[in-house]
């Protein structure tokens, strides 16, 4: 298990994840929110950690930036670094076929080009 857990918001994210078939993925996957800058895929745990501030200040006040965060790194456990680039065109059509569309945008802002190479657009 990842360290600085924060149980009570990892079993909210758990449960709005599985509202939306996201969660628990058949690949065996477990997700985590985290006290920590960043989130992660970790390949060989098979978990995924979420950072706590996606939860308490959202970028753009998108109160379900949290649930593209999410879907980032699932995309991650479904297209593991050892099949090509990190966030080529695997990674992105994962992305994509998780990530409800409204959502697609904030992946502009961290990875701009690949992500419009996969036809993402700027939120309108």
């Amino acid at each position: 298990k990842p360290y600085k857990i924060r149980w009570k918001e990892t079993e909210l994210v758990r449960e709005k994840l599985k509202a939306l078939g996201l969660y628990p993925r058949n690949n065996g996957y477990e997700i985590y929110v985290t006290d920590t800058v960043c989130g992660r895929c970790y390949y060989d745990k098979k978990c995924i950690t979420i950072p706590l501030w996606t939860l308490e200040t959202p970028l753009e006040d998108d109160p379900e930036y949290f649930i593209y965060y999410a879907c980032h790194e699932l995309a991650h456990s479904l297209a593991p670094a050892s099949f090509g680039n990190h966030h080529g065109g695997n990674f992105m059509m994962y992305f994509k076929a998780l990530c409800p569309a409204h959502l697609w945008h904030h992946e502009l802002e961290y990875k701009p080009r690949l992500a419009a190479a996969a036809g993402i657009k700027k939120k309108c």
